[in-house]
């Protein structure tokens, strides 16, 4: 009986401690800038969410704004990401806060040429598709999130796979709705939704398990054929970012990228240098303005 008594420690102990080191591994402090994951393999252990504030306590680092499905949103999530646009809308072309000046940072035809205005599809530069387009939902959230006024306000996704209509907020002709683009196919504006060969295609490209094949495949394939059929502003790379439905568009992309990294099965980031170190400079809720690289 002493010793099944001391193997049932013994077996507790061990499954304690491996149990300890796979949570360290999953979350651990990374420089008081918040959690590193294990990406693969995908959930072999159940992760239980914690509040803003306890994230805060044990790890240094600023509370997490989680990115909602559109469909989802709270009347008062809308409006404040309405009051947001609102306000950018409302701002001079020169202020890098400004909605113009934030949609001329991905392609414009003005001639100002302003700070990283048009860096976006630079020619030889179509490996950043990913990351230039994380650094600019990351400032753009950042500038929509000071104007709205609302601290935990995130940009939505559209998951257009799962609902391929435009969101109705989004299609409200208004003079007051600064959601609602007049140059949109009026089929989509109407609700028409995206056709289901745009989401047998985005399948097509989360399969590919090489990370530049993978990235060229949804950039120039799905993720284009989104683009245009909506088509209006969202049509040219001069103008897409007029178009508040881009933001949708982009954040999930954004989210498939990183679901694709989920997906395991050699799945990867880039560890190249180029990729690594390759900087752009975007303007934070201040106007002013930041750099990051692929690596951050």
């Amino acid at each position: 009986m002493k010793k099944v008594i001391l193997l049932s420690i013994s077996l507790i102990s061990a499954i304690t401690l491996l149990l300890s080191f796979s949570l360290k591994k999953l979350a651990t402090p990374n420089g008081g800038k918040g959690i590193e994951l294990i990406e693969c393999p995908p959930n072999t252990i159940s992760r239980t969410p914690i509040s803003d504030e306890a994230f805060k306590k044990i790890y240094g680092a600023d509370i997490v704004r989680v990115r909602k499905n559109v469909y989802n949103l709270t009347t008062a999530e809308l409006n404040a990401i309405k009051v947001g646009i609102y306000k950018m809308k409302a701002l001079p072309y020169t202020d890098p806060t400004s909605m113009a000046y934030q949609a001329a940072i991905h392609g414009t035809t003005m001639t100002d040429n302003l700070p990283s205005w048009n860096t976006c599809h630079k020619s030889g530069e179509s490996s950043f598709f990913f990351s230039w387009h994380r650094m600019y939902l990351y400032f753009f959230e950042r500038i929509l999130r000071a104007k709205s006024g609302r601290e935990y306000l995130a940009l939505p996704y559209w998951d257009y796979q799962t609902n391929p209509a435009l969101p109705p907020a989004y299609r409200e002709n208004s003079p007051v709705n600064p959601l609602y683009d007049a140059t949109r196919n009026s089929t989509i504006n109407n609700g028409g939704s995206l056709p289901s060969s745009i989401s047998t295609a985005f399948n097509t490209s989360m399969a590919i398990t090489t990370y530049y094949s993978f990235q060229d495949n949804l950039n120039s394939g799905p993720h284009g054929s989104v683009h245009t059929t909506i088509s209006g502003n969202m049509a040219f790379v001069n103008s897409a970012a007029q178009d508040p439905v881009f933001w949708l568009h982009h954040s999930n992309v954004d989210r498939l990228w990183e679901k694709w990294l989920g997906m395991c099965g050699g799945r990867s980031n880039p560890i190249d240098a180029t990729w690594l170190n390759k900087s752009y400079t975007f303007f934070d809720e201040n106007g002013t303005a930041v750099t990051l690289t692929g690596s951050q």
